[in-house]
């Protein structure tokens, strides 16, 4: 298939994995520990207990690499465009969606919980919107929150990531406008190791001064409106940045492939110790719990410039799926959630080890979702947002 000649093909691909990754995370929720909630609850009481070891390497690199390769094109999208179209355009991107999400997606998908799961009183959907959802009226005396209340608080759900891109991009709108004649607003040279040097020391210590204060898993309002987990804040913000300096400096094309080898080595040897702790000597297992910020800093650090160095090296093709798949990553990350719920619900029943329900509803919702958004995004108005 014919592409763009200046097209980083990896980058999509890369994104694909990523939103499969997340997808396949999502679907984990409903099977293995999620700390007590997640909005589908399997009627078996079997639950894949080393999903949590998933989790948490999850956890330590594929959102903070959303991150990073959504804020690698902002130079780029602020340079041909020019503030006034590239804010209009970030608010039309990420802004639509958002409020499509928190007030049509979401509402919906909690009452299905609220209905199915907990012990409170039935009650029709606009009653459940209005007073549990948007709180108007207060909170009945019946209701013990599970999550919060009202429920709006938590209303962006999966696209509080979108929410943060949006304020992140918006900032570095007003900050290039500032900065445009200084050094700063221009290429400049990077040393590759002193520049991984620099971001696990910075986000390592970040990180230890947040987890003072705040527990892997809580969501918190930020500034009254920003949804964010902040004990992996220092994470996001790290790989935020490194998009940006990566785009200024051609920091992704600068590693060395031999390095990148070594950092995904060195990744995939952490994960190991997460998913196989007996396999490692108990000193091995004493460090990284005791100091498990510096743990999961170098695990994702590694793994993240470890595959984006893979991917680059060996996965800079495109075919007529890849393609197609790529122009649907961003509509797939927003419309998987109620696939998810819907095939983890769908399946409950079925006869088969929870392991084997996890594969299947897992490669069901990959497919569902891309077709989904592949036919939702035939819509002109549509594809003009995402």
């Amino acid at each position: 298939m014919t592409m763009t000649k200046n097209r980083l093909l990896y980058l999509d691909n890369l994104k694909i994995f990523l939103i499969c990754l997340v997808i396949l995370h999502h679907v984990g929720q409903g099977y293995g520990p999620t700390g007590g909630w997640w909005f589908y609850m399997s009627s078996q009481p079997e639950k894949l207990e080393w999903m949590g070891r998933f989790f948490c390497v999850n956890a330590s690199f594929f959102m903070g690499l959303f991150f990073m390769i959504s804020a690698y094109f902002f130079a780029s999208s602020f340079e041909r465009k020019g503030f006034r179209k590239y804010a209009t355009d970030k608010l039309k991107r990420y802004g639509i969606p958002l409020v499509f999400v928190y007030w049509i997606m979401m509402p919906p998908i909690f009452y299905f919980n609220y209905e199915l799961y907990t012990d409170h009183p039935s009650l029709s959907f606009f009653t459940f919107y209005r007073q549990i959802y948007l709180g108007i009226g207060g909170q009945p005396d019946w209701y013990k929150p599970i999550l919060s209340w009202p429920l709006r608080n938590l209303g962006f759900g999966h696209l509080w990531f979108v929410e943060n891109l949006l304020v992140y991009a918006m900032v570095y709108a007003g900050l290039s406008v500032v900065l445009r004649k200084t050094p700063f607003a221009h290429h400049f040279s990077i040393n590759v190791y002193l520049f991984s040097a620099a971001y696990v020391l910075i986000v390592i210590l970040a990180t230890v001064i947040v987890r003072d204060y705040y527990k892997v898993g809580d969501i918190r309002i930020v500034f009254g409106f920003l949804m964010i987990e902040v004990a992996h804040w220092p994470i996001y913000i790290g790989f935020l940045i490194s998009g940006i300096i990566a785009s200024q400096t051609h920091l992704f094309q600068k590693f060395p492939s031999l390095y990148g080898k070594g950092l995904l080595l060195t990744g995939v040897f952490f994960a190991s110790k997460v998913y196989f702790p007996s396999l490692f000597p108990d000193v091995i297992n004493s460090w990284s719990g005791k100091y498990f910020e510096v743990f999961e800093t170098i695990m994702g650090f590694s793994l993240s410039f470890g595959l984006m160095v893979l991917f680059r090296d060996h996965l800079n093709v495109s075919n007529q799926l890849l393609a197609n798949m790529a122009e649907n990553a961003y509509a797939a990350y927003i419309f998987h959630y109620p696939i998810v719920i819907i095939l983890q619900y769908g399946f409950d029943q079925v006869p088969v080890r929870v392991f084997n329900k996890f594969i299947i509803v897992g490669i069901l919702s990959i497919i569902a979702t891309f077709a989904l958004s592949h036919m939702i995004r035939k819509l002109k108005f549509i594809r003009e947002i995402l």
